[in-house]
């Protein structure tokens, strides 16, 4: 004779003599997992992945975008959503399929984000006219938010009231794209959890799947390592798409590479290059001559003022003194024999030497050791242990300006148009940079600051 079930839905068992779990009940709750059906798809041709923006986009799914800070993920985003939204046909020589989006942004106030948009918009050569009511920006900043979801104590993902929120702006809007910005702000759970890292990923996608939106996830690299997430998890595995943004370590210093670092739809390797121009992004190929060769004595100048103190830093580890007076110890004369001089000759290192002297970076006639007799040892000197990121400041400072002043090339970068973008509020004259960025009481650069955003 079977009992009754318990409140508990399980039967008492008479050969077990036990209360078990009933398994009709078992079978009523359990919704059966979907097979495909491969009878069906037997005379189909697969269908390969689209994009929305050519190798580093695919459509309904997550990709997630690493840099360091500063390293123009906020306005290479913004760019990409506005020239989709504005019907463009490319980007940065990448083709976009035109379409609505959404950008939200947890770390930038509406001011910050007008004035990021109002210079992607004069380099894409568009109005905001052309941005209304299809490019949907959202600042979170002063927004007191949970995240996209919780985890229960039992290992459970719960998702919130923003994401909520989003799934309906981008049901409602139609967004093709959505960018996320950034997952710092938005990822409330362990970033050391693989399990919860994963869940977190999978909701992204479910989300990607359903809308048919491709969505971007904006996400920092440490400072303490090269890796292309943060913490310990790999989160590079928890998604089928990485792009990341990394600098040209054996070119120009101020260009950087966008890259596909791991591409189950496409092949890993760079996409394109771009640099920070006049508060936007801007391939080097589309930079009208006279401004190329200005930002290359800029980017030149920059580069010998960092080998001269990786010259020096050398010397002084090895106990070995140089002057910057003529003679056998003249420091550009040494240094130049030395592998880390990379090929600039004693003339580009003697100018870097008198740069560096006049900014203060460097100090001369200083004590630098004593010799065996304990008289002291003398000759250049860093003048602190902030001075090699100081050494950036005065070739940029240089040539920066009259490199900027010159014809700007917005107008052939994307399409010809008619600029009537409103000018934002606040100051129209510098980037302020973002809220990380390094800052004088009145917005100044301060050294060591770089243009750009987080």
């Amino acid at each position: 004779m079977v009992s009754l079930p318990d409140d508990d839905g399980r039967i008492f068992d008479p050969e077990a003599k036990r209360w078990v779990n009933n398994p009709a009940a078992r079978k009523r709750l359990v919704e059966p997992l979907r097979t495909m059906d491969l009878a069906a798809l037997a005379g189909v041709d697969p269908v390969p992945v689209a994009f929305t923006v050519e190798r580093i986009l695919p459509i309904a799914e997550l990709t997630l975008l690493t840099a360091p800070g500063g390293g123009n993920k906020t306005t290479l985003s913004l760019m990409l959503a506005a020239a989709m939204a504005a019907r463009l046909d490319q980007c940065l020589g990448l083709a976009v399929t035109p379409g609505p989006a959404v950008y939200v942004g947890a770390e930038d106030s509406e001011a910050r984000l007008h004035w990021l948009l109002h210079h992607a918009a004069n380099g894409l050569a568009i109005s905001f006219a052309e941005l209304a009511r299809r490019l949907h920006v959202v600042s979170l900043r002063q927004t007191m938010h949970a995240g996209l979801g919780h985890f229960e104590p039992s290992g459970e993902f719960e998702v919130s009231e923003l994401h909520a929120q989003l799934a309906d702006l981008i049901e409602q809007t139609g967004a093709a794209l959505v960018v996320l910005d950034n997952l710092a702000h938005l990822f409330t759970g362990n970033e050391n959890d693989r399990g919860q890292v994963t869940r977190w990923c999978a909701m992204l996608n479910k989300l990607a799947a359903d809308t048919g939106a491709s969505i971007l996830l904006l996400a920092h690299t440490p400072k303490e390592d090269k890796h292309n997430y943060s913490g310990s998890t790999a989160w590079v595995n928890a998604v089928r798409s990485h792009i990341s943004i990394e600098k040209d370590e054996f070119g120009d210093a101020d260009v950087r590479v966008l890259k596909v670092s791991k591409g189950n739809y496409t092949r890993p390797g760079e996409v394109t290059r771009f640099r920070w121009f006049d508060h936007y992004l801007i391939r080097p190929d589309d930079l009208p001559p006279d401004v190329v060769g200005k930002l290359a004595e800029t980017s030149r100048a920059t580069a010998a003022n960092e080998t001269f103190l990786k010259c020096l830093a050398a010397m002084t580890a090895q106990g070995r003194s140089v002057s910057h007076a003529p003679g056998a110890n003249f420091a550009p004369a040494r240094f130049a024999k030395m592998p880390e001089a990379r090929g600039f000759d004693q003339a580009d290192l003697e100018a870097a030497m008198e740069r560096l002297l006049h900014l203060g970076t460097i100090l001369a006639d200083q004590e630098v050791g004593k010799y065996a007799n304990r008289t002291s040892r003398r000759g250049l000197k860093l003048a602190d242990e902030d001075a090699q990121n100081a050494a950036q400041s005065p070739a940029q400072d240089a040539a920066q300006s009259p490199a900027q002043d010159a014809q700007s090339p917005r107008h052939k970068t994307h399409k010809t148009r008619t600029l009537n973008t409103p000018s934002p509020s606040g100051k129209e004259e510098g980037d302020l940079g973002s809220p990380s960025s390094s800052l004088g009481e009145r917005g100044d650069r301060v050294p060591g600051w770089e243009p750009g955003d987080d």
